[in-house]
Formats: C-alpha cells, sequence, structure tokens
C-alpha cells in the first residue's frame, strides 16, 4: 500500500541533492535522478529515500564522474561588465569580472548552477595560499563547521589546488588579460634575463606597460627559459608571445643596455615591419632610464638641488616619532615624504607641486616650534 509522502520541492535546493535531482512529472510521489537517468518511489521513506538512492554504488560513481567533469566556466556568474569575453575557441563566454576602484585584483563570484563545495574549492585555491596549506584543510573545515554541508564535502588537497589554479583559473585569468592589451592603442614590451638557480635555465620575463586610466601599469605576461640565448633565441621565444596579444599595437622594446640586446632590437624591428609594415620606437634601450635621466639633467641645470632638498624633507621624519607628532599637530596633516631616489626620481616622487607644499608646511612647523621655545623658561639657556 502506498504512503503518503509526496516529493517536496525544496529538496531541489539542498546542495547534496541538487546536482542529481529533478521531479517525476506524471507522478508526485517519485523522484527522478539525472545521473542515473531513474526513477524511485519516496511515498513510504519521503527524503529517506533520497539519501537512500545517493548511497548506491552506480549512484556515486556517476556523482563522481559528473562532480569532476563539471567546466571551469560552470562556476562564474554571467554579469554586465565593460569588457566582454571574446567568443571563439578557446574563450570563456559565461565568466564575469568585478573590478571596483579600490580593489585592483578580480572577483570570482561563484554561480548558481555548480555545485556549491566545488564553487568553494575553486575559490580557496585562488585565495593565495601556499599549496601545501590546503593539505587535510576538508577535515579542519568540517570540524570547524560541523552544520555546514559544504564543509562536508569540501576536498581540496594541493594537488587539486594546483590543477584548479594551472588549467582552470589561470588561463581564464591570462585570456582577460590578453585581451586588455589587444584592445590598447599601443603598448611597451619588457623583458630581462637572469639564470633561475632552482631550474639551472636562464628564465625570461616578459612585461608590457599599458595606457590605463592616466596612469601607467606594468603587467606580466609570462617567462620563457632557455639553455642558450642567443639574440635568435630570444626572438624566437618572444615572437609568439607578441603574436597572442598583438604585434601591431607594440610601440617600443624596453630593456636593459647590453650589445646583445640591440641585436635582440634590430631582429624584432624586421620582423614587425615585415608582419605590419611599421617601424618600433627608438629613444633608447629603457624609456624609463632615458626619461629619468632627462628629469635629473633638468634638475641640476636648474641649479635648485632639489634632489637633497626632497631627500631631506624624507629623514627629517624618517624614525622620529616626536617630530611626527609636532608636524601633524601644526599642520593638521598626517601625510608624510616618501623616500626619494635621484635615479628614478619619477618613479618614487610625487608632483613638483606637492613638493612644495609639503616643504612649505615643514618650515611652518619649524617656525612654530621655534615660537614655542622662544615661550619656554629654559629659552635663555637654549639661546645660550
Amino acid at each position: 500500500m502506498p504512503g503518503k509522502c509526496a516529493f517536496n520541492i525544496s529538496w531541489l535546493s539542498k546542495d547534496r541533492y541538487k546536482l542529481w535531482l529533478e521531479t517525476e512529472q506524471e507522478n508526485d510521489q517519485h523522484a527522478r535522478c539525472k545521473l542515473c537517468k531513474k526513477s524511485f518511489d519516496v511515498s513510504n521513506m519521503g527524503e529517506a529515500a533520497l539519501t537512500s538512492h545517493a548511497k548506491g554504488t552506480k549512484h556515486i560513481q556517476h556523482e563522481k564522474t559528473a562532480r569532476d567533469g563539471l567546466p571551469i566556466q560552470a562556476f562564474f556568474n554571467s554579469t554586465k561588465t565593460t569588457a566582454r569575453p571574446a567568443s571563439g575557441p578557446g574563450s570563456v563566454s559565461n565568466m564575469s569580472v568585478v573590478a571596483t576602484a579600490k580593489q585592483s585584483t578580480l572577483n570570482v563570484i561563484p554561480a548558481p548552477t555548480a555545485t556549491a563545495a566545488s564553487a568553494a574549492e575553486i575559490l580557496w585555491a585562488d585565495s593565495h595560499y601556499s599549496y601545501n596549506s590546503c593539505s587535510n584543510v576538508g577535515g579542519l573545515f568540517s570540524r570547524m563547521f560541523p552544520d555546514s554541508e559544504i564543509a562536508r564535502q569540501f576536498r581540496c588537497g594541493s594537488t587539486k589546488a594546483a590543477y584548479l589554479n594551472t588549467f582552470g583559473v589561470a588561463p581564464y585569468f591570462k585570456s582577460l588579460l590578453v585581451r586588455e592589451i589587444s584592445r590598447q592603442i599601443g603598448y611597451v614590451m619588457l623583458f630581462d634575463e637572469s639564470l633561475n638557480h632552482e631550474l639551472q635555465r636562464k628564465q625570461m620575463d616578459l612585461h608590457v606597460c599599458i595606457w590605463d586610466g592616466g596612469k601607467v601599469r606594468t603587467r606580466y605576461v609570462g617567462s620563457e627559459f632557455f639553455g642558450h640565448a642567443t639574440a635568435r633565441d630570444v626572438v624566437d621565444k618572444m615572437i609568439p608571445v607578441l603574436e597572442g596579444i598583438g604585434v601591431k599595437n607594440l610601440v617600443q622594446l624596453s630593456m636593459d643596455g647590453p650589445h646583445v640586446n640591440w641585436k635582440i632590437f634590430d631582429m624584432l624591428q624586421k620582423e614587425v615591419l615585415g608582419d605590419v609594415n611599421k617601424s618600433l620606437l627608438n629613444i633608447g634601450s629603457c624609456g624609463l632610464h632615458v626619461i629619468h635621466n632627462a628629469f635629473r639633467d633638468g634638475c641640476k641645470a636648474s641649479g635648485w638641488d632639489i634632489k637633497h632638498a626632497l631627500s631631506s624633507l624624507y629623514w627629517l621624519f624618517k624614525d622620529s616619532p616626536a617630530r611626527r607628532e609636532d608636524y601633524t599637530k601644526v599642520t593638521g596633516s598626517d601625510t608624510f615624504m616618501l623616500k626619494f631616489c635621484s635615479i628614478v626620481g619619477l618613479r618614487t616622487s610625487t608632483s613638483a607641486p606637492e613638493h612644495f607644499s609639503y616643504g612649505h608646511m615643514c618650515r611652518h612647523m619649524l617656525k612654530r616650534l621655534l615660537e614655542k621655545i622662544s615661550q619656554s623658561p629654559n629659552a635663555s639657556h637654549i639661546k645660550k
């Protein structure tokens, strides 16, 4: 004799069932498993029938296959963004990035279509912890949150975290970077080689400088590894990277000064000229050094000794809590000078008007302190 239990629609929203459970259209006292492709009776046992079915050997195997086979796209929401992913092979069309003015990192938003535990594993793998710290973290979460089904299902050891980042999250972020660079009117490629002591190979790091909202941003693109690193070897490694982000938008090649790098510049110049019929801008081996040196020579020509003035403003308050307190009381400002380096002065300093304003406030503070000292009972002793 059939029982009185019927299918409860709220079961569909539970994490333990929503991957495989669906209603049976013709009978409200039955449930259907999408993975096993079979219906079963819930009229007598109710929800316990779902639990009983989930413990079956075949169902466990089907569920494991389904969880492992979910693509990385399933764990991201599709929301309106200013930069929409491009369609085509290898692109991710239903993943989105939320960026705020105060946060330059990319925020991954779990989608409701993905299992909550798998989404949590992706977020954890991308949280910048070391992979070894992920070992046994699932058991820890189960102890910390015994009432959470997500914590109970969480499984993300060091190997799985590395796999998720390497083959899931990283390619997506790389595609965002490539798309951002390809939209630029122009960009500068920076490269430098050094010995990787761990791998015992030469490592060439590639960066790009792009214009972003009135500022120049430097982004890491990737690394290439060599045994021999002749000019031809470097160019052969660099060209595929440039083709991926768009050779036509390349403006300049920035590098340090060895002669082998100038040969690289000449060879790459010929490649770009042949591919897109344009020449690279040549203002020296490193554009930053050229501009910084021009700024330094301008300071010397002015005769104002700006370098020592800016450096002194920094050291005046360095490791001096008393001076900092006096400065804040007198001026009402708690902003202090950054350390000034004459070699890269444009990067480590703020604008000239801010420097002059800061120096004026320092003079005002010293003047007030001298007035205070002159009015103290020990002023005559100090004058002597």
